[in-house]
């Protein structure tokens, strides 16, 4: 039991010594062009019907809180490494935060590749360099802030997934 008490511990001690303008400011950021994006390229339903892939994903409302969940937890990864005040590991959190910005923005190149222009190669191809990217990050952030490290592994899985449900509806079409 002490032993999960020191890492709650550790986690908290992570988030006061992190910035917490970049804690607040870049999940809200994320979002706020996770949004935007969704909103310039319109509804996914179009794409789904042609695709008629409507049983591969979950309804769009469970969709919506994934991906706003997805957006928040990266930018608090993101804000927790780069806030990071303390750390004497400085080369690794800015290469982290490189590799994490790329995979970002490769992510939100792939919504308008996918629904809008339906390049389905393409966004699979964006989809796994997306992930390569974030793998790079999650890595380089190990060793700036646990944290960090768990969230941005939380929201590997969610490309993980991305990838593999691209992957199913470029070879099912």
């Amino acid at each position: 039991m002490s032993k999960r008490n020191n890492n709650l511990n550790n986690i908290r001690c992570e988030c006061q010594r992190a910035n917490k303008k970049l804690v607040i400011i870049l999940p809200l950021l994320l979002l706020f062009l996770g949004i935007f994006t969704r909103w310039v390229s319109g509804s996914p339903l179009g794409a789904l019907h042609y695709l008629e892939a409507k049983s591969l994903v979950p309804p769009i409302w469970v969709m919506v809180l994934i991906f706003s969940s997805f957006y928040v937890a990266s930018g608090f990864a993101l804000g927790v490494a780069l806030g990071n005040r303390f750390c004497a590991c400085g080369e690794k959190k800015y290469q982290g935060a490189m590799w994490f910005c790329i995979s970002l923005a490769l992510g939100y190149a792939w919504y308008p590749l996918f629904f809008c222009a339906r390049l389905f190669l393409v966004s699979t191809t964006v989809s796994a360099l997306c992930l390569f990217c974030a793998i790079c990050a999650t890595v380089c952030f190990a060793s700036v802030s646990k944290l960090a490290f768990f969230l941005s592994l939380a929201c590997n899985c969610w490309l993980l997934y991305l990838v593999f449900l691209n992957l199913q509806i470029f070879f099912a079409i």
